[in-house]
């Protein structure tokens, strides 16, 4: 995964998307998932797996622009493109790391999120805009890795994008 994280301490929603869509897709499952022109609530763009993890990804983005109620809003473009996620919970809040075959606690005995009605959302908007993530794999129901094509090797990366302020009316 090689991304920008921005966070806001505010609402958002999305205004405008043109990518691959409606649903999450990645890069080796996005077969489903046409290009064309969506808007969403931020709180829509998850999907609930049975335990917490990573998700809502949206690949081969060319343009998504977020505002708040007053129309205050931020446009990101691809050069060409991008992929991305946003909620309103942080990355981490989705994942307990090493601790998921354990009994739900952290080294400091707290308790972490087993259940995906534990995650409630935090007034923030959490966004991550990468070049791209490696595949999820499991062809064979989830036990397979992701094929070598769908892997990111190690090398030097460049990627672009443009952010600039905008205001929906």
């Amino acid at each position: 995964d090689l991304h920008l994280s921005l966070r806001r301490q505010r609402q958002m929603c999305i205004r405008d998307r043109y990518g691959r869509g409606p649903h999450e897709n990645y890069i080796d499952r996005k077969a489903s998932a046409f290009k064309g022109i969506y808007n969403f609530q931020v709180e829509d763009m998850k999907f609930e797996y049975g335990r917490p993890q990573e998700n809502g990804y949206r690949t081969e983005t060319k343009q998504l622009i977020l505002s708040d109620e007053n129309g205050n809003g931020i446009e990101f473009n691809g050069l060409p493109e991008f992929s991305f996620a946003v909620h309103n919970n942080l990355t981490d809040d989705y994942d307990d790391g090493e601790f998921k075959k354990s009994k739900r606690r952290d080294k400091q005995n707290k308790k972490v999120m087993s259940h995906l009605n534990d995650i409630k959302p935090k007034l923030l908007l959490n966004l991550n805009i990468d070049l791209g993530q490696m595949g999820v794999g499991g062809d064979n129901s989830w036990g397979a890795k992701p094929h070598k094509k769908y892997l990111l090797k190690p090398k030097n990366y460049s990627h672009s994008f443009l952010i600039k302020q905008k205001k929906i009316k």
